[in-house]
């Protein structure tokens, strides 16, 4: 299954769709798209913490055995998609999620 998303709102209707899309997430799906906030703080220039909406976003990546398959490959890489003008800062915003491979996933 390959899903691609483009959300301009909060990190929280992440969930909200990886949530309704649970039952269909299995070893082969691949999330591709923008959205439009830093998994990490690597994926920010300015290192900001990450907020509690994307914390709660990371923990349902974790709990449905989703991964950002770039970040493993580049733990120390400072790579962006997108400039800020208005703060002066750079993010990795897009994403390309996928199955952590090795694990079963329960229900």
């Amino acid at each position: 299954c390959l899903f691609s998303i483009l959300y301009s709102s909060v990190a929280l209707s992440y969930v909200a769709f990886l949530t309704a899309l649970k039952g269909e997430i299995d070893c082969n799906i691949v999330i591709v798209g923008d959205f439009n906030t830093p998994l990490t703080a690597m994926d920010r220039s300015s290192r900001q913490k990450i907020n509690k909406e994307t914390l709660a976003l990371n923990d349902a990546l974790d709990q449905m055995y989703l991964t950002d398959t770039y970040r493993p490959s580049h733990p120390k890489a400072a790579e962006y998609t997108f400039f800020s003008s208005a703060h002066g800062t750079f993010s990795r915003i897009d994403h390309i999620l996928g199955h952590k491979s090795g694990k079963s996933q329960t229900t």
